[in-house]
């Protein structure tokens, strides 16, 4: 005599985005990286100049130009001579140090930027074959959706993107087309 419910069907699953949002949260998550990686730069090479109170290469110099004025003052004094030069070898050495750096910094950038295009590569290489995948659909499953929008989050990590929607996929990177619907270019 007692009824129990009949259950729950489900018909189907929708996908709510809001492309506006979505698009603004690529576009800050590239100023995001970028920002990241510039700060990191600059704090590798801020290392470089390390400046103590009483080292460094400002303080070198420093005392390099009060060992001039002091020869200046007294051009004929040997010591005032010899100072002037072993601090003029010291600032070599400084700046020698501080190159050196910068160029391994540059190798090591190099290499990075390197390493970066093969994921860039990648990840646009994966897009067009999810949009392949998405050509040949009759209906575009979330999935295939959602593992877009996953891919071109990741690229946005690397660099800065620009996708259309509007007709056809179209994603640009530097205001050219690398992926236009499922042909990477």
């Amino acid at each position: 005599s007692r009824q129990a419910g009949r259950g729950v069907q489900v018909s189907a699953a929708s996908r709510v985005t809001n492309m506006f949002m979505y698009d603004t949260l690529i576009s800050q998550q590239s100023k995001s990286s970028y920002f990241k990686e510039e700060s990191t730069m600059l704090g590798d090479i801020e290392s470089f100049f390390y400046e103590g109170d009483d080292s460094g290469f400002t303080s070198d110099f420093d005392r390099y130009l009060q060992a001039l004025e002091n020869l200046r003052v007294s051009p004929y004094n040997q010591t005032n001579k010899n100072i002037l030069a072993e601090l003029g070898n010291t600032l070599v050495l400084d700046l020698q140090t501080i190159y050196t750096n910068l160029e391994d910094k540059q190798q090591s950038l190099k290499k990075t930027a390197y390493e970066n295009v093969e994921a860039i590569n990648g990840f646009l290489y994966d897009i067009g074959e999810v949009n392949q995948q998405m050509g040949q659909s009759t209906e575009v499953s979330n999935d295939l959706l959602d593992r877009r929008d996953y891919l071109e989050s990741k690229l946005a990590e690397y660099i800065d993107i620009e996708v259309d929607r509007s007709n056809d996929y179209q994603l640009k990177i530097g205001g050219q087309v690398a992926v236009r619907n499922n042909t990477n270019i």
